[in-house]
């Protein structure tokens, strides 16, 4: 902040503030900016920072709106979807079997689809596809195989 007179008593300054938002993980530069305000008041230092307050109030304002915007368009879901796919399955299995999903703390979230024998489950769920396949193999009400496995679809085989 520097001076910028004396008007009807009053000392006034003009500040100036610039930063960067800076993501630690990568240095990437999410925003940057920088803003000017005045502050007046009788002493000259007093006026200097009410100027850096309002030149920093200013910008703070357009990093939150940056940061939201940012956050809302990049923001990672600490949820996953994976669809498991259960051959050989009758209808009342499938449903014991999706009321037990439903049933545990980590999923958010279940559709369920037949045609023919085949069931298909997609889940939403906060826990890794290996820990939601182990919980769906424990299941006492199925006998069931893995026949296929990624990160996004698992293929079950029920074993009568």
């Amino acid at each position: 902040s520097e001076s910028a007179g004396n008007r009807n008593g009053l000392n006034s300054c003009r500040a100036r503030v610039e930063a960067k938002v800076i993501q630690t993980q990568n240095g990437k530069i999410i925003t940057a900016n920088g803003t000017h305000a005045s502050g007046a008041d009788i002493a000259e230092l007093i006026a200097g920072k009410t100027a850096l307050k309002n030149a920093g109030g200013e910008l703070a304002d357009y990093f939150l709106a940056q940061l939201c915007k940012s956050s809302l368009l990049n923001m990672e879901s600490p949820f996953i979807s994976t669809e498991f796919s259960i051959v050989n399955v009758e209808y009342n299995e499938l449903k014991q079997l999706t009321n037990f999903l439903k049933g545990l703390a980590e999923v958010q979230n279940i559709k369920k689809s037949m045609a023919g024998k085949t069931g298909r489950i997609n889940i939403v769920h906060s826990n890794s596809v290996d820990d939601i396949t182990d919980q769906i193999l424990s299941f006492s009400g199925l006998k069931l195989d893995v026949s296929a496995f990624n990160s996004q679809k698992v293929d079950l085989v029920v074993k009568k």
